[in-house]
């Protein structure tokens, strides 16, 4: 049985999953708003640009930490250059986007990103728990990973709630 502390402990492997990517001091890209920007900036040194694409997130979080670069833009659209971050960070924003252009914010990711990419995903517990009267649809996870395995170094953390995708390019 899972009780609701462990559930927050599971779900918020932030700071663990930034760790074991190795983004200390990286210029990074965190798409949609959330604590992981701040962690990113005071515990890993990182330049940080969010994005998010509601603009209400956006101007409550500039008001929280001035120190990041916050924009209003589309995840699937990036207004940003051809590899001009070191990292691009996915958390738990796939299955707020239709399944059937999933695979954009992918490739919108790669073309910002020099180093790396990383995602992550709620299997199917997870989302369970979190999602379950949302009209969300999960990520398949197998369709992830099968998009996923041509990188030549990728490494994934499963987790019991989520998975974590870290994928060097």
């Amino acid at each position: 049985m899972i009780y609701a502390g462990d559930i927050d402990k599971e779900i918020d492997k932030r700071q663990e999953t930034l760790q074991d990517a190795e983004v200390e001091g990286a210029n990074l890209l965190d798409i949609g708003v959330g604590c992981l920007s701040h962690i990113a900036a005071e515990r890993f040194n990182c330049k940080v640009t969010n994005i998010d694409i509601s603009y209400d997130r956006i101007r409550y979080e500039k008001q929280q930490n001035p120190n990041i670069n916050l924009l209003c833009a589309d995840a699937l659209y990036l207004p940003f250059k051809d590899k001009i971050f070191d990292v691009s960070v996915s958390y738990g924003v796939l299955h707020h986007i239709h399944s059937d252009i999933r695979e954009r914010l992918i490739y919108e990711m790669l073309r910002v990103s020099k180093t790396k990419i990383i995602i992550t995903e709620y299997n199917e517990k997870g989302f369970k728990i979190l999602h379950s009267k949302d009209n969300y649809t999960p990520v398949d996870l197998a369709w992830l990973e099968n998009k996923l395995s041509h990188f030549k170094n990728i490494k994934i953390f499963r987790y019991e709630l989520l998975n974590v995708y870290v994928c060097k390019i």
